[in-house]
Protein backbone atom coordinates (compact mmCIF):
# COMPACT_ATOMS: atom_id res chain seq x y z
CA UNK A 1 0.00 0.00 0.00
CA UNK A 2 1.34 3.22 -1.24
CA UNK A 3 1.85 5.84 2.11
CA UNK A 4 -0.03 9.02 1.84
CA UNK A 5 1.97 12.29 1.09
CA UNK A 6 1.66 15.17 3.09
CA UNK A 7 -0.30 18.16 1.77
CA UNK A 8 1.73 21.06 1.07
CA UNK A 9 -1.19 23.72 -0.65
CA UNK A 10 -4.54 23.38 -0.34
CA UNK A 11 -7.20 23.68 -3.37
CA UNK A 12 -7.17 27.63 -2.07
CA UNK A 13 -3.97 28.26 -1.95
CA UNK A 14 -3.15 27.13 -5.04
CA UNK A 15 -6.40 28.43 -6.64
CA UNK A 16 -5.40 31.92 -5.32
CA UNK A 17 -1.91 31.30 -6.91
CA UNK A 18 -3.34 30.54 -10.55
CA UNK A 19 -5.54 34.27 -10.13
CA UNK A 20 -2.53 36.11 -9.28
CA UNK A 21 -0.45 34.52 -11.69
CA UNK A 22 -3.54 35.33 -14.46
CA UNK A 23 -3.96 38.89 -13.26
CA UNK A 24 -0.17 39.47 -14.14
CA UNK A 25 -0.14 37.91 -17.43
CA UNK A 26 -2.78 39.27 -18.76
CA UNK A 27 -1.42 42.88 -17.61
CA UNK A 28 1.79 42.07 -19.11
CA UNK A 29 0.66 40.96 -22.03
CA UNK A 30 -2.07 42.88 -23.13
CA UNK A 31 -2.15 43.84 -26.55
CA UNK A 32 0.19 41.39 -27.53
CA UNK A 33 -0.10 38.25 -29.53
CA UNK A 34 0.72 35.63 -26.84
CA UNK A 35 1.47 31.85 -27.31
CA UNK A 36 1.09 29.97 -24.16
CA UNK A 37 2.93 26.54 -24.68
CA UNK A 38 2.00 23.98 -21.92
CA UNK A 39 5.09 21.29 -21.16
CA UNK A 40 2.57 17.86 -21.23
CA UNK A 41 2.24 16.26 -19.25
CA UNK A 42 2.74 17.89 -16.04
CA UNK A 43 1.27 21.24 -16.60
CA UNK A 44 -1.78 20.56 -17.99
CA UNK A 45 -3.87 21.24 -15.75
CA UNK A 46 -1.70 24.40 -14.61
CA UNK A 47 -2.38 25.44 -17.99
CA UNK A 48 -6.27 25.26 -18.21
CA UNK A 49 -6.69 27.06 -15.06
CA UNK A 50 -4.62 29.51 -15.72
CA UNK A 51 -6.24 30.43 -19.31
CA UNK A 52 -9.50 30.28 -18.11
CA UNK A 53 -8.58 33.13 -15.80
CA UNK A 54 -6.77 35.24 -18.54
CA UNK A 55 -8.53 38.46 -19.58
CA UNK A 56 -7.02 38.66 -22.39
CA UNK A 57 -6.61 36.14 -25.64
CA UNK A 58 -4.04 33.90 -26.41
CA UNK A 59 -3.08 31.00 -28.37
CA UNK A 60 -2.08 27.32 -27.09
CA UNK A 61 0.11 24.78 -28.42
CA UNK A 62 1.97 21.60 -26.33
CA UNK A 63 4.91 20.58 -26.07
CA UNK A 64 6.30 17.34 -24.33
CA UNK A 65 9.94 17.28 -23.14
CA UNK A 66 11.13 13.97 -21.42
CA UNK A 67 14.20 14.02 -19.36
CA UNK A 68 13.59 11.07 -16.82
CA UNK A 69 12.39 8.33 -19.10
CA UNK A 70 11.21 5.37 -16.85
CA UNK A 71 13.28 6.62 -13.84
CA UNK A 72 12.40 9.09 -11.37
CA UNK A 73 15.83 10.92 -11.08
CA UNK A 74 16.43 12.56 -14.42
CA UNK A 75 18.94 12.03 -17.18
CA UNK A 76 20.09 15.62 -17.81
CA UNK A 77 19.26 14.65 -21.39
CA UNK A 78 15.72 16.36 -22.82
CA UNK A 79 13.97 14.76 -25.48
CA UNK A 80 11.32 16.65 -27.27
CA UNK A 81 8.59 13.64 -27.88
CA UNK A 82 6.10 16.35 -29.05
CA UNK A 83 6.96 19.79 -30.61
CA UNK A 84 4.31 23.20 -30.97
CA UNK A 85 3.03 23.48 -34.41
CA UNK A 86 1.99 27.16 -34.15
CA UNK A 87 4.42 29.70 -35.71
CA UNK A 88 5.75 31.72 -32.93
CA UNK A 89 7.62 34.17 -35.06
CA UNK A 90 7.28 38.24 -33.50
CA UNK A 91 4.64 36.19 -30.84
CA UNK A 92 5.50 36.54 -27.26
CA UNK A 93 5.91 32.81 -26.14
CA UNK A 94 5.08 32.27 -22.18
CA UNK A 95 6.15 28.49 -21.23
CA UNK A 96 4.10 27.19 -18.91
CA UNK A 97 5.27 24.39 -16.54
CA UNK A 98 3.83 23.14 -13.46
CA UNK A 99 7.21 22.41 -11.20
CA UNK A 100 10.78 23.37 -12.01
CA UNK A 101 13.18 20.82 -10.05
CA UNK A 102 16.64 21.21 -12.04
CA UNK A 103 15.68 23.66 -14.55
CA UNK A 104 17.06 21.62 -17.94
CA UNK A 105 13.59 21.34 -19.38
CA UNK A 106 13.25 24.79 -19.42
CA UNK A 107 16.77 25.94 -20.07
CA UNK A 108 16.32 23.54 -23.29
CA UNK A 109 12.78 24.76 -24.62
CA UNK A 110 14.32 28.29 -23.97
CA UNK A 111 17.05 27.81 -26.56
CA UNK A 112 14.56 25.47 -28.86
CA UNK A 113 12.03 28.51 -29.08
CA UNK A 114 14.77 31.40 -29.35
CA UNK A 115 15.63 30.08 -32.50
CA UNK A 116 12.14 30.42 -33.81
CA UNK A 117 12.05 33.83 -33.90
CA UNK A 118 9.87 34.44 -31.32
CA UNK A 119 9.52 38.61 -30.32
CA UNK A 120 10.31 36.67 -26.66
CA UNK A 121 10.33 34.00 -24.35
CA UNK A 122 9.57 33.69 -20.53
CA UNK A 123 8.06 30.83 -18.70
CA UNK A 124 5.48 30.72 -15.40
CA UNK A 125 6.05 28.14 -13.26
CA UNK A 126 3.30 26.93 -10.53
CA UNK A 127 5.91 25.40 -8.29
CA UNK A 128 9.76 25.03 -7.30
CA UNK A 129 10.82 21.57 -6.45
CA UNK A 130 13.58 20.80 -4.48
CA UNK A 131 16.81 20.37 -7.39
CA UNK A 132 19.20 22.65 -8.50
CA UNK A 133 16.66 25.16 -9.70
CA UNK A 134 14.93 24.74 -6.09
Amino acid sequence: MKEREEILFDAQTIENKVRELAAQISRDYEGKDLVLVCILKGAITFTADLMRRLSIPVEIDFVRAASYGASTVSSRTITITKDIETDIRGKQVLLVDGIIDSGNTLDCLFKRFAEKGPAGVKAVVLLQGSGPAG
